[in-house]
């Protein structure tokens, strides 16, 4: 089954702009953008962004969104998405709608049976204060062929994979007043980004500034895996106990840094401290892979929202590669523009934007089958 989020040729874009409204967890902070997407013409506005420290501070736009989307961090939400397979009493007949209501009722029981608690451990909520806040089918086979409704097919077998997001009952207040703006889709936000992983990839690693949490993407499977104590944070600290500086002074440092506005003296010792960071963090998550996962070789990915573009050198130090979404839609003759609302966004540093905007959590394909999934979803397990 495709893993890939840019599915540009399955009708996700529909040849009109729609517009978002994407609120992305941070370090504690919340960052929201407003941006559009305009499929037919193959073009991303972003058209206005904003930090806040709670949610309750953005302002409602002046254009209802298509859709909202919270992107909480892997303290709040828990998003799984894994392949259920059911096998059919009688393979033989067409299937009916009637039948297809208990195919898919038995693979959203099996969802639930095995990541409910996983998401439990995880958000260290009991099971009693989960919800269910986002269910979706994202792919489907019948025996071995890939389809949209199985409405009127035969077949032994059929597998849903199921993509699903729990909360706890204490995240209800933050998205409670976005519900009558438009429709809310509550997301872990390192899950998405995992999907846009190249396919030689299996793990993507995220630090921030509480660690690094990592993501493991499987055929059938693809959720969070564990974390590592290496933060975002060390780099910079570095940078700042080494020239004595206060914190305020760096992101002017960086700047010039990167510009080549900084002395030869100056410039090999921040070199140092960055290669080191670097490779400490890829050493760090390399171990954690090997020692939980020893059959495991593939590519590690990472993303870095330091003050810096990614260079090409970096590679080396990380023994991995770096996710780069924004490359990946350039070679889709795709453009991103920028507004100057929004002039604090970077495609190569806001590589989760590019990842929530574009994600298709409705695909129009799949339409009758979500349909099908939340009615049941609703009925076993009350959402919001």
């Amino acid at each position: 089954m495709t893993r890939k989020i840019l599915s540009f040729l399955d009708g996700i874009f529909k040849g009109r702009r729609e517009h978002y409204l994407i609120v992305e967890e941070r370090d504690g902070r919340f960052e929201a953008t407003r941006a559009a997407l305009d499929g037919e013409r193959k073009n991303i506005f972003v058209l206005r962004r904003r930090t806040v420290g709670n949610p309750g501070d953005i302002r409602r736009p002046w254009r209802p969104p298509a859709k909202i989307i919270f992107s909480l961090s892997g303290q709040k939400a828990a998003t799984a998405e894994g392949v259920i397979a059911v096998r059919r009493g009688a393979p033989g007949e067409r299937i009916a709608g009637e039948e297809l209501e208990q195919l898919v009722f038995k693979a959203l029981w099996e969802f639930l049976n095995r990541y409910r608690p996983w998401a439990g451990k995880k958000l260290k909520a009991p099971d009693v204060d989960l919800i269910l806040s986002d269910i979706q089918v994202r792919d489907v086979l019948l025996d071995d062929r890939r389809i949209f409704n199985p409405i009127g097919f035969d077949g032994r077998e059929i597998s849903f994979r199921l993509r699903g997001t729990f909360i706890g009952r204490s995240v209800l207040p933050l998205v409670a007043k976005f519900r009558s703006w438009g429709p809310v889709t509550v997301v872990e936000g390192g899950s998405i980004l995992a999907d846009a992983v190249p396919e030689d990839g299996e793990w993507l690693a995220l630090p921030n500034e509480a660690g690094t949490p990592i993501y493991r993407r499987l055929e059938g499977e693809s959720a969070f895996e564990g974390e590592v104590s290496w933060d975002i944070r060390r780099i910079a600290e570095s940078v700042r106990r080494e020239l004595l500086l206060e914190e305020e002074d760096l992101p002017e440092l960086f700047r010039r840094y990167e510009l080549g506005e900084v002395s030869d003296k100056l410039k090999r010792l921040m070199d140092a401290i960055i290669r080191n960071g670097l490779a400490e963090l890829g050493d760090t998550v390399h171990a954690h892979v090997v020692k939980g996962h020893p059959e495991s070789r593939p590519r590690v990915y990472f993303h870095l929202r330091l003050p810096l573009a990614p260079q090409a050198e970096w590679l080396k130090y990380l023994r991995g590669g770096i996710l780069r979404l924004d490359e990946r839609l350039e070679r889709e003759n795709f453009t991103i523009e920028v507004k100057e609302p929004a002039a604090g966004f970077s495609p190569t540093r806001d590589q989760a934007t590019l990842a929530l905007l574009l994600y298709s959590y409705d695909a129009p394909k799949y339409g009758f089958l979500n349909g099908v999934l939340r009615r049941r979803a609703r009925w076993l397990i009350p959402g919001f």
